[in-house]
């Protein structure tokens, strides 16, 4: 998780140093990019927060093997949703970067790259859905 982090705050640093560098539909593509990625990621977020306190509240009442079926029931529906949330960008990225940018020069940069974005927003969002909530319930 804290790679994951880092990469990502590394990635945005590396943006803005290189932004006097970039044209103006290298830096669209990558403002439409980075909304997209945080999308899935604020979506698989609330979803760890929930799960968290609904297995803390469980565990606290000294139920820790329904919190451990609660565990393991809600990840395979909320792993399903980001495996085609992330599959939808990956298969029809045209298709989502002309709904973002039209017909611009930004459009076929961020086509070429929705790929990287996708595999990013869906390692992300597992990482979020698996750790934080068996963290809790191995406690």
């Amino acid at each position: 998780m804290v790679f994951v982090m880092m990469a990502f705050v590394i990635a945005l640093e590396l943006r803005l140093i290189f932004a006097g560098q970039l044209g103006e539909s290298e830096i669209a593509a990558t403002a439409a990019l980075v909304n997209i990625t945080y999308m899935v990621q604020i979506l698989a977020m609330a979803v760890q927060i929930s799960a968290v306190s609904m297995i803390g509240n469980l565990i606290g009442e000294n139920k820790p093997d329904l919190a451990w079926r609660l565990y393991r029931v809600n990840l395979l529906p909320w792993i399903l949703f980001f495996a085609i949330l992330c599959g939808l960008m990956a298969f029809f990225p045209e298709q989502l970067a002309h709904a973002l940018s039209g017909e611009s020069q930004a459009a076929k940069i961020e086509e070429e790259v929705m790929w990287a974005a996708s595999v990013f927003a869906f390692m992300t969002s597992l990482n979020r859905l698996l750790l934080s909530p068996l963290f809790a319930v191995k406690k």
